[in-house]
């Protein structure tokens, strides 16, 4: 168990002046996750709006690594880990937590704060509605595990991912429809035998 003693003093991420300043924190948090990574070589594993804060100067501080574990207790030992996406040819994700899955945590973290909390011109009950389905709905495997539903992986995939076209801020929607289209390659079908074999011959 470890405890750490911070000298930031820092607020929710859901208490943002502006957007820039909600957007910002996310970019510090993420360039913290990865430092951490690279040169401590360890892995958050629980990334979410609440264990992010905005500092007093207006930056971002990713807080809260009682689950954090060693790449080599995660990866089996192995000595060092590159950043990597680990995808399955079935394009679902792994069982095993990596860089990726975290970076996709802060994106649904970006976009729940912006269809929460940024100007829009969603209807009440269609935002409700697009909250609960996208971030809310869960079902148990065959095993007993809580597993979150299928709808962030449509989302990414779609031309309007989470209907963000529906926010005021220009810059916001585009930097979410670009991070989506980045994300949605994890989604996709692997390449067959054959299809790799006629990439080859290119």
């Amino acid at each position: 168990h470890y405890q750490l003693v911070l000298n930031e003093i820092g607020r929710s991420l859901t208490d943002f002046g502006n957007t820039k300043e909600m957007v910002t924190a996310v970019r510090d948090a993420i360039i913290g996750h990865g430092d951490a990574y690279d040169k401590a070589k360890i892995l958050h594993r629980d990334i979410s709006s609440g264990n992010i804060l905005i500092t007093d100067s207006g930056g971002g501080l990713l807080i809260d690594w009682d689950l954090c574990k060693r790449l080599q207790d995660i990866y089996q030992g192995e000595a060092h880990i590159e950043r990597t996406v680990m995808i399955p040819t079935d394009g679902e994700q792994t069982a095993i937590p990596d860089w990726a899955d975290d970076l996709e945590s802060f994106f649904y973290i970006l976009v729940w704060i912006a269809l929460r909390y940024a100007e829009h011109e969603f209807v009440k009950g269609a935002l409700i509605d697009m909250l609960h389905a996208g971030f809310d709905h869960h079902y148990l495997d065959p095993h007993g595990a809580v597993k979150g539903g299928d709808r962030k992986k449509v989302e990414v995939q779609a031309s309007d991912p989470f209907q963000v076209s529906r926010l005021f801020n220009v810059s916001l929607k585009e930097l979410i429809k670009t991070l989506a289209t980045t994300i949605a390659v994890r989604y996709e079908k692997a390449p067959n035998v054959a299809e790799i074999a006629q990439y080859k011959q290119l």
